[in-house]
This record gives C-alpha cells, structure tokens and sequence, in this order.
C-alpha cells in the first residue's frame, strides 16, 4: 500500500550540505535556568558555526544531546538536527514531560524570544 500523508515523498539524504539542519524545539522550559541546544550529525562547518553564533547568547548554553524528541527520527535516518530544550531537561524530562504537570504555561514566551534572535541570527550567517 502506498504511503499517504504530508510526509510521504520526504526521502533522506546521505550527507548533508552546510546549510541542510532540521531544527527540533522541545517547548516546556522550568522556570530557573535558560534554553539549551544539542547538535546532531551535523556537519563541522555547520557545528563551528552553530556555536559561534549561539555564543552571543549566554542564556543559551550547548547541553547534553537527548533522543527523546521527534529529531531523533530524523537523525536515524541521515539528517542532521539542532534540537532546543530547557538547560535543566533532566528534571523536566523526569517529573514534568507527559504529565499533567506539562502544560503550556510552562512555556516562558521570553525564552522563546531569545531562540527567535538566536536561529534568526543563525539564519542571516547562513545565507552570507
């Protein structure tokens, strides 16, 4: 039977190009501590890049990579990924994630602004 859906003719790629990254964001964020992102298979040009443009930010911090998102999806099938989570994904991931607890209040809209800046940051160095 053939596949149906939005994603059915996504097909990956073997290696990815300095511009090519799917970026995952994970939405929950305690309320201490800042935003944290991991790196995944992501060529070192891009990885270079990714940091020097990230180091700016100093609520942004790289942390430890996490596969329990949709990115790890993409990244078994060849496609590198810059995943967004809280810096404290630990806790958050242990008492809060897909509970009753994880509700969209939880979301600090400041956070997500500093992310905008950051990937928009990112973005303008990418198409230099």
């Amino acid at each position: 039977m053939p596949r149906r859906g939005k994603y059915s003719g996504c097909r990956p790629t073997p290696v990815a190009s300095k511009k090519s990254c799917l970026v995952s964001t994970w939405t929950s964020w305690l309320p201490e501590g800042g935003s944290a992102y991991s790196l995944y298979e992501c060529p070192p040009e891009l990885d270079a890049l990714i940091r020097q443009v990230f180091a700016a930010y100093p609520d942004l911090v790289e942390g430890e990579q996490w596969y329990q998102s949709d990115h790890s999806l993409f990244v078994q099938n060849g496609r590198p990924a810059l995943a967004f989570t809280s810096a404290q994904f630990g806790p958050l991931w242990a008492e809060i994630s897909h509970t009753s607890r994880d509700r969209p209040e939880l979301v600090d809209p400041a956070k997500l602004v500093i992310l905008a800046h950051a990937l928009h940051d990112l973005l303008l160095r990418l198409a230099s």
